[in-house]
């Protein structure tokens, strides 16, 4: 019986161990601010040395900020993913925000938000994550390093830690992003251990020069996150927003 026992225990501990939850909560406000832009390696890699169609916003120089305000989490039971595999359903995360753009003032901050309607679906599974897909949200579910692990990435992707990179193809960039890509890169985003968040993204050379780095000045709401959400959506404002953009 005392080992019957025991099997059960460890079985549950498993259990709980697979679940993750998301670790910021609603009202939550976070910055994020671009730190630097190297527009000779952009042109070399990316084919454009333009800062804007890098963050996919218009008039932005190193130094600008944009907030995001969380306004709904919830878990969904079914939400469509897509892949190139095919589409499925599968439970997510979902997370709603307003969103104020780059801006040099930060008094526009105190103004309404330029969009409101935005939100991110992440699989509450890390093993429903597609296979073709690459990062392309903001934030993934504590237990951040179980979470990341457990995913079943492609080959292109590095884990060490907290910190996630993956490599993109100049082909993949001329059908997507960049199409006057000259060269691959490597897209490098690190995570807050404690809450999941995006906090520095960072775009390399395969010599690993910095050609753009974004992250967190800081939080600003008042609660007790440390350097939460300053990323939260730079795959919104860079990769997936400059995406949508240009199709």
């Amino acid at each position: 019986m005392g080992l019957l026992v025991l099997s059960m225990l460890n079985l549950t501990n498993l259990a709980q161990a697979a679940e993750y939850e998301v670790a910021f909560e609603k009202e939550d406000e976070f910055m994020l601010e671009i730190v630097s832009f190297d527009e000779d390696l952009a042109e070399d890699t990316l084919g454009t040395d333009d800062l804007d169609d890098v963050t996919g916003q218009n008039d932005t120089e190193v130094g600008d900020k944009q907030k995001y305000k969380i306004t709904k989490i919830s878990e969904e039971d079914k939400v469509l993913f897509r892949g190139l595999n095919g589409n499925f359903n599968a439970s997510a995360f979902h997370v709603e925000f307003d969103w104020w753009y780059y801006t040099a003032d930060e008094e526009d901050f105190e103004d309404d938000p330029d969009s409101d309607d935005h939100s991110w679906d992440v699989p509450q599974d890390p093993k429903d994550i597609p296979d073709d897909r690459k990062l392309s949200f903001g934030f993934v579910p504590s237990n951040v390093r179980d979470y990341l692990n457990a995913a079943e990435w492609d080959k292109d992707v590095n884990i060490e830690g907290t910190v996630f990179t993956v490599k993109l193809e100049e082909d993949e960039m001329k059908t997507s992003f960049f199409k006057d890509a000259k060269e691959d890169i490597y897209v490098e985003y690190t995570f807050d251990a404690n809450t999941g968040i995006i906090t520095k993204t960072r775009y390399l050379t395969m010599e690993d020069e910095v050609i753009l780095e974004i992250s967190t000045p800081g939080l600003i709401s008042g609660y007790d996150l440390p350097l939460v959400f300053g990323m939260v959506l730079i795959s919104v404002s860079g990769l997936i927003y400059t995406l949508m953009k240009k199709r």
